[in-house]
């Protein structure tokens, strides 16, 4: 049938490539790569450290000892621009809407300069915790 055994891409649910390219050709024609400032949150604990895959011998299963304690989770709060990060915010645990609040406000937007100068554009993907009124406000009232 011509099916292999690979490793499953996970694409978000709400993927919308139709919103994407609408998205591209809007940023393309009103803002400057100088203008924009991207930051997303990543974590990492030892659980992330593990391989997904790995050979083993025809008729058994490849198998890998590993510790199964989790350990400390730490996220990363970066602001990448055109000249590099801005900014990082190191965080014990997850980030959830207070903390990144709080990275906006105390680290990324005094830094950030008012539209149409460079720094100035502020994007975000779709998570919730982006999507928060105080965030908006905050945001706005920077001029970014």
């Amino acid at each position: 049938m011509g099916l292999t055994y690979k490793n499953l891409i996970k694409p978000a649910a709400e993927r919308n490539e139709d919103d994407r390219a609408a998205w591209r050709h809007t940023t393309r024609l009103h803002y400057t790569a100088a203008q924009m400032v991207f930051v997303d949150e990543s974590s990492i604990d030892r659980r992330d450290l593990r391989r997904d895959r790995g050979r083993g011998l025809r008729g058994l299963r490849a198998a890998q000892k590993f510790r199964q304690a989790r350990g400390q989770r730490f996220s990363l709060l970066p602001a990448l621009s055109l000249n590099g990060y801005l900014v990082v915010r190191v965080v014990p645990g997850s980030v959830d809407g207070f903390e990144f609040y709080d990275f906006l406000v105390n680290d990324l937007l005094p830094i950030m300069n008012p539209y149409p100068q460079p720094c100035s554009v502020l994007v975000l993907d779709n998570c919730n915790i982006h999507k928060s009124a105080a965030v908006r406000e905050a945001v706005d009232a920077a001029g970014a």
